[in-house]
């Protein structure tokens, strides 16, 4: 028993570390051949949920100015705290 859930939680940490760190061509391959293989075993639906989400983070590429994913300077600009160190001085206790 104690071996099954070993290797549960290094198939899962494993699984983990792969989806963060996997290039996406690379991710957007493996969910194509999974749903080509999940047709040819007759399983439909969980072919068609392989590919749904393929096809929507293409859609992303098409337009790149509505999530500046492209741009670092653009996707950061947003992101910037406006913060000084005088108001960080302020808010530290003394």
């Amino acid at each position: 028993m104690q071996e099954a859930i070993v290797a549960l939680v290094v198939l899962y940490a494993a699984w983990a570390v792969a989806k963060r760190y996997v290039p996406r061509p690379v991710r957007r391959f493996v969910r194509a051949w999974s749903a080509r293989m999940a047709r040819r075993a007759g399983w439909h639906r969980i072919a068609a949920r392989l590919e749904a989400p393929a096809q929507a983070a293409t859609s992303c590429a098409d337009d790149c100015s509505s999530c500046h994913g492209c741009d670092p300077v653009k996707a950061d600009a947003g992101s910037r705290a406006a913060i000084t160190p005088e108001a960080l001085r302020h808010t530290t206790r003394r």
